[in-house]
């Protein structure tokens, strides 16, 4: 194969692994702030839920 070809190929394979690594860690922060609501949420309601049968 051709040098500068072998460059681009392994310039192509680096940035789409960047690419997918990007893809993987924003649906990662995505998923985490989506369960730190819902645990909020879920502790809100535990704890209305306790006020409300305390009273």
């Amino acid at each position: 194969m051709h040098p500068a070809m072998t460059a681009a190929s392994l310039t192509g394979l680096l940035a789409f692994a960047l690419f997918v690594l990007a893809t993987f860690v924003l649906w990662g922060q995505l998923l985490g702030v989506a369960a730190a609501v819902a645990g909020l949420v879920m502790v809100c309601a535990t704890g209305a839920l306790v006020c409300r049968s305390t009273r």
